[in-house]
Order: C-alpha cells, then structure tokens, then sequence
C-alpha cells in the first residue's frame, strides 16, 4: 500500500455530478479492525481537467465506458503526467515525472 503514496492522482466525481476532478495525492493508507481509512492531498494545478474531459481523454486515461457511472476507486497503468500534457498541455508537479517512469524491457533485469 505504500507504493499508493507515490503515485499522482485524479479524485473525480461521478460523471452526473458534472464538477471536474481535481489533482492530488494519497498520502497515508491506513487498516484497522477490516476497514480502511485514506488521508489525501489536493494539489492545485491550474489549468487541470474539467468534467468533460473524461470523455474525450478516456482512451488516454483508461477509463471504461460506464466507470465514470458509479463511485469507485482504480489504479490506472496509466503515465498520467506524460498523457495530462501530450493532450491538454497540463504540467503536474516535477515530482510525478519520477513516479510514471516506464521500465526498458529489453534493459530490465526481472
């Protein structure tokens, strides 16, 4: 759960909620007696996505057709600072470049 503090994050609202995500972080993951309590950080960044993003992005950002119809959370095998800019021109924060590195798998050793 650790590696969850790490990586950068959208925290959106189901699509008819019609308010845009925001950017952020998780920062402690914590279970106790089977249940689980989450500390997050919104980070600004400006400009950042809006509601209808989600639609146009979803190929960029892995989001299945009906996900942004129910509340939930998901982990993405997505590099979202790379995606974020190659299609919105919106820079995260210098530190999220570390955390959406690919692996060479040529170079790798496994």
């Amino acid at each position: 759960m650790k590696e969850l503090t790490r990586l950068p994050s959208i925290f959106a609202y189901e699509a008819a909620c019609k308010q845009d995500p925001k950017f952020g972080i998780i920062r402690e993951v914590t279970v106790r007696r089977g249940q689980v309590r989450i500390e997050y950080e919104i980070i600004p960044v400006d400009p950042f996505l809006v509601a209808a993003d989600f639609d146009a992005l979803s190929f960029e950002l892995d989001i299945g057709n009906w996900e942004m119809n129910r509340t939930h959370w998901a982990i993405k095998d997505v590099n979202l600072p790379k995606e974020l800019h190659a299609a919105r021109g919106i820079a995260l924060p210098s530190w999220t470049r570390q955390a959406g590195r690919a692996v060479d798998i040529i170079q790798h050793v496994f």
